[in-house]
Order: structure tokens, then C-alpha cells, then sequence
């Protein structure tokens, strides 16, 4: 169990502490990173972790990452570069926290950012993708510039679908309202395109996104 502080007002509190021993929001053990992927409707891809290098490296976040309700958006996002055979790899359980629920605290945060950029850049990697909107303003914003491009998942997928390595359905229907994060490539890939995206909502720093192929991902 996350370990908190009681703050003066009797509230809960997230604190350096417990990123520094745990070095995620949940509280759950690094090795729980890669939870997500145990459900896959196909096999869990061959270095998903543990790879030397890649051209993508795919920053979970810990909401998408350690919380069974939002295990779908990493399983769908993986399905797909693998059908668009993309390179890619994670940090897994070398993954921390991007700092943003501490520095939104006030808190710093140089540990966390550099320990992710050392681990990113050893990948020698071109391109990180995140789906998490607070991830991504952190990586764009707040840490220092490396030497690969930082991408909303969106603007990543839009990329896929102009070079023709991902083939779109026809559009039924699309919700998209863009929340906490920066207006990306998805709004005008949709409009342009004629595809069919899932329902998708950016909210309080969480991406959550509705397909109906996926029934039940609320594993404990």
C-alpha cells in the first residue's frame, strides 16, 4: 500500500517520499509495469522490454499502466504498432513517474526526469510516445531536450495513417474532446481521414478511450 503524509488539513498528500522508494503514483512494485500487457488478444510482443534499442520507445504512464480500468489504452496502442510492424520497446519496470503530480505539488523533480532521459537515450531511440497527457506536457515542457522527438500518441497514429502502415474504417461516429493536453494531429486526422477512432476523452491527466472489443480488463 502507497505510503502518504497527513497534511495540516487532515487531507492525503503524495509525497517526494514516496516517489523516491516507489517511483510511481499507485504504490504498486515496478514489476507491476508491465501488468498490462499479460491480456493482449495477441501475444505479448517480443521486446516489449529488455531491447538494446529501438526507434520507438513507448512511455506507459503510471494511470495507463497500473490501473486495471486503463489497461486498454496500452493494449490498443500496442496492437496497433504491431500491425504497423513499428519498432518499438518500453522502459517496463525502469519506467518512473514522469514528476508531474509533484511538480503540480510543488515539489522537484530532478531525479525522476533524469533517470527517465538516461534510460530513454541509452535505447538510442528516435521517437518516445506516450498516450498520457501529463506525461507528454512533462516530457515536451520540463525535461531537457533529447536527442529523439517526444509524441502524443494521437500525433503518432496520425503519422501511421499518412504513411499508409495503419488502413482506417469507414467513420460511424467520433466524440473527441481534448482536455489537459495540447490539441494534437487527432482532430483534423478525423476529419480529414473518414476514419473510425474510439470514443477518446483527456482528463485530470488520464487518457481514456472506449472500444467494444474488450469486455473485461478489470483485473485485481
Amino acid at each position: 500500500t502507497a505510503q502518504y503524509i497527513i497534511d495540516g488539513t487532515g487531507g492525503l498528500t503524495i509525497t517526494a517520499a514516496l516517489q523516491r522508494s516507489i517511483h510511481n503514483i499507485s504504490g504498486e512494485p515496478a514489476e507491476n509495469r508491465l501488468l498490462w500487457a499479460e491480456n493482449l488478444l495477441e501475444a505479448k510482443p517480443e521486446g516489449l522490454v529488455g531491447k538494446e534499442s529501438a526507434e520507438v520507445v513507448l512511455f506507459t504512464g503510471c494511470v495507463s499502466a497500473l490501473y486495471p480500468m486503463a489497461y486498454g489504452i496500452l493494449q490498443d496502442l500496442v496492437e496497433i504498432l504491431q500491425v504497423a510492424e513499428v519498432d518499438f520497446t518500453t522502459l517496463g519496470p525502469e519506467e518512473w513517474c514522469c514528476g508531474y503530480p509533484l511538480l503540480s505539488a510543488g515539489l522537484p523533480v530532478p531525479e525522476l526526469i533524469a533517470h527517465n532521459l538516461d534510460r530513454v537515450e541509452a535505447l538510442d531511440a528516435k521517437t518516445l510516445v506516450t498516450t498520457c497527457p501529463s506525461c507528454y506536457h512533462m516530457w515536451k515542457h520540463r525535461y531537457p531536450s533529447g536527442s529523439f522527438r517526444i509524441l502524443h500518441s494521437t500525433e503518432f497514429l496520425a503519422e501511421l495513417v499518412e504513411a499508409g502502415r495503419v488502413q482506417l474504417r469507414p467513420l460511424t461516429s467520433v466524440y473527441i474532446a481534448l482536455i489537459n493536453s495540447e490539441r494534437g494531429s487527432l482532430p483534423s486526422l478525423t476529419a480529414r481521414s473518414n476514419c473510425i477512432l474510439p470514443e477518446l476523452w483527456l482528463a485530470h491527466g488520464a487518457v481514456h478511450h472506449r472500444w467494444d472489443r474488450r469486455p473485461d480488463n478489470n483485473r485485481s
